[in-house]
C-alpha cells in the first residue's frame, strides 16, 4: 500500500501536458518492421540509400524510369526477390513516394539551335531521407554491406558545367 501512495504522488508532480496517448513513439525496431513488411520497390529503394550512405556518396544519382526500373529488376535478381513488380508500378511508387519524373533539357546547340529534352528520377542521399523518412534507421553498426546490391549507378553527363542543364517542368 505504501508504494502505492509514492507513485501517486510521483505522478501528480509529473507535468503531463505533453502527453499524448495516441502518440506512439517509432523506434528504429518498428522502422526495421515497416521496411521488413514493405513492398520490394520499398525495400529496394532503402538498399540504394544504405548503399550510398556506405560509400559515403553524397551525389544525385539521375536515370530515366526505364533505367530505374533495370536497376530494380537487378537488384531483385540478385535479392532473390519472387514479387517483382510491373515498370508501371514501380514508377508509381516511386511517385507515390516523392520521386517524380523531372524534366531537364540542355541548352540550345549553338549551330542546331535544338534542345535535348529527357525526363529522369532523382535520388540522392539526402533525398531519401527526407522523403522515406519513415523507414530509415541510424545504423550502429556503420558495417558496410556488399552482399546487398542496389543496382545504381551515376548519370554521366556530357557536360561538366551544371549551368548547362535546366529543370523545366515537373510532373
Amino acid at each position: 500500500m505504501e508504494g502505492g501512495k509514492h507513485l501517486f504522488h510521483w505522478l501528480l508532480e509529473r507535468d503531463l501536458s505533453d502527453f499524448h496517448p495516441n502518440e506512439i513513439p517509432i523506434t528504429a525496431y518498428k522502422k526495421d518492421l515497416k521496411v521488413k513488411q514493405s513492398c520490394s520497390v520499398i525495400r529496394w529503394m532503402i538498399a540504394i540509400y544504405d548503399k550510398l550512405v556506405d560509400a559515403d556518396d553524397h551525389t544525385e544519382v539521375k536515370k530515366t524510369h526505364p533505367g530505374w526500373f533495370q536497376a530494380y529488376q537487378e537488384w531483385c535478381i540478385k535479392n532473390n526477390e519472387r514479387n517483382v513488380l510491373s515498370a508501371s508500378v514501380v514508377g508509381s511508387l516511386m511517385k507515390e513516394n516523392g520521386f517524380d519524373l523531372i524534366e531537364i533539357k540542355s541548352k540550345p546547340d549553338p549551330v542546331t539551335k535544338k534542345r535535348i529534352s529527357a525526363r529522369y528520377r532523382i535520388l540522392s542521399t539526402w533525398l531519401l531521407e527526407e522523403k522515406m523518412a519513415q523507414y530509415i534507421t541510424k545504423r550502429l553498426d556503420g558495417d558496410a554491406s556488399s552482399d546487398d546490391p542496389s543496382g545504381y549507378e551515376i548519370f554521366s553527363q556530357e557536360s561538366d558545367d551544371p549551368s548547362d542543364y535546366e529543370i523545366f517542368s515537373q510532373e
